[in-house]
């Protein structure tokens, strides 16, 4: 996945608690990762959303993470790598 400088990131996912919320982070190799936004979940457990990437963002790869909880309410996290 690629992300462009002052562009948007969607990211979409499934096996969340309902009517709960997740946050999108943006993680470079070293570093603080920087908080994208937080979006609802459904009835059914998925999300689906559109996050801005600032142009301040450094160029290289980072890590776009997704965090929120299970149904089981445990703390649920997907990665993906991006450059």
């Amino acid at each position: 996945l690629q992300l462009e400088h002052a562009g948007h990131a969607t990211a979409e996912g499934t096996g969340f608690a309902p009517r709960t919320f997740v946050t999108l982070w943006l993680a470079p190799p070293r570093g603080d990762a920087r908080r994208l936004g937080t979006t609802a979940v459904g009835d059914d457990g998925a999300f689906a959303t559109t996050v801005p990437i600032a142009d301040t963002v450094p160029a290289g790869r980072h890590t776009l993470q997704v965090t929120g909880v299970d149904h089981a309410a445990r703390a649920r996290a997907l990665a993906l790598g991006v450059e």
